[in-house]
């Protein structure tokens, strides 16, 4: 999710051409009126007008604790490294993106997630 359609979409086309499927939201408040149990994981951006992606983390978080959740960020905070360490937030990485870090990440927060279930 991200506020700026570019990012969204040079996003959205990267986790597609790493075998991902996506959808893409512009607010954390439309993720919220989806039906989370379709998602595998979320991936958020921090910087966000209304809903921040960290409110939206804590909100995901409340509603469907075992949802992997990464935020990402061109501007790293506290407020989302805490959510990181209390187990909220799944990792943080800076923008812009590594394919392969991304990769990674994704593939072990799904992978973890499948082995708690």
């Amino acid at each position: 999710m991200d506020d700026e359609p570019l990012v969204r979409s040079a996003t959205s086309s990267l986790l597609r051409s790493l075998g991902f499927d996506c959808h893409t939201f512009s607010s954390g408040e439309d993720v919220l009126r989806q039906p989370l149990a379709s998602f595998a994981c979320v991936l958020s951006d921090i910087q966000m007008p209304g809903m921040t992606g960290v409110v939206l983390a804590q909100h995901l978080h409340h509603r469907a604790p075992e949802l992997p959740i990464i935020l990402m960020t061109a501007y790293p905070n506290e407020r989302a490294q805490t959510l990181r360490d209390a187990g909220c937030v799944v990792d943080l990485l800076e923008k812009p993106l590594d394919g392969d870090l991304l990769q990674a990440t994704i593939e072990a927060a799904i992978r973890a997630r499948l082995h708690a279930d």
